[in-house]
């Protein structure tokens, strides 16, 4: 794979970037438009007419860093809410806390069982990739879900940073298939998905709880054979 991963110098977060080339044409014929009204921070300037990121990454999430992404996710909401999944009352389950959180998702990283990452804008946190329900073995597999805040909507960043996730689950993670599922109200993320090319498995009825209600899922899915040897970023952007 092209694509560049490297350790930020006294930082032992692992790092993956999108390569300069797939980052141009991908903010070449992106939607100018100001960020939701209300809901502008301090990633705003990203809007201003000519700007044109330099740097997309991920960055693996470890310990304390949870804190800061959840703070932003927080900050989010309003943007994000409609979208979110929710516990089911009727199931006795607790929401856990922040440190019960960390030590959860530390858990799951160190038994290779899931992995969250940070969007990187130029180095500014502007969301997150999840990668979860991995199964190991015959099955190689996982989902991913997402979120990026506001500001950077239009900019052309979610595209490029799910796939240099998918490539790097596929590549490094020993997967050999990702899916996504997306409510089908859900216009941008259905879009990601198209602009992605992966492939329609159809509609999951009462997939997840979110907005109180069972709400349906879109599925949508790739495999490494699809590829060809080659990777998403490549051929959606090459």
């Amino acid at each position: 794979m092209d694509f560049l991963k490297r350790w930020r110098l006294g930082d032992q977060r692992q790092t993956w970037l999108v390569p300069a080339e797939y980052i141009e044409a991908a903010t070449h014929a992106r939607r100018l438009a100001p960020p939701p009204k209300g809901l502008r921070g301090e990633l705003e300037f990203m809007h201003e007419i000519g700007y044109q990121p330099s740097e997309v990454a991920l960055r693996l999430l470890v310990g304390n860093d949870h804190v800061s992404v959840q703070r932003a996710r927080w900050h989010a909401d309003p943007w994000l809410s409609p979208w979110n999944a929710q516990l089911p009352p009727e199931f006795k389950t607790e929401q856990p806390d922040i440190d019960q959180y960390i030590r959860e998702c530390d858990r799951e990283l160190l038994n290779r069982s899931g992995y969250a990452f940070a969007i990187l804008v130029d180095g500014r946190l502007a969301g997150e990739l999840s990668l979860f329900d991995i199964a190991r073995r015959a099955v190689a597999s996982g989902a991913m879900g997402y979120w990026v805040a506001p500001d950077v909507t239009g900019l052309g960043v979610m595209p490029l940073a799910l796939a240099l996730g998918i490539d790097v689950a596929l590549s490094e993670f020993d997967l050999h298939r990702i899916e996504v599922n997306i409510r089908p109200e859900n216009e941008r993320s259905i879009g990601v998905m198209r602009k992605l090319g992966l492939r329609y498995e159809g509609r999951r009825e009462r997939f997840l709880y979110s907005q109180g209600a069972w709400r349906d899922h879109d599925s949508f899915a790739i495999t490494a054979e699809e590829l060809r040897g080659t990777s998403l970023l490549e051929r959606t952007f090459g």
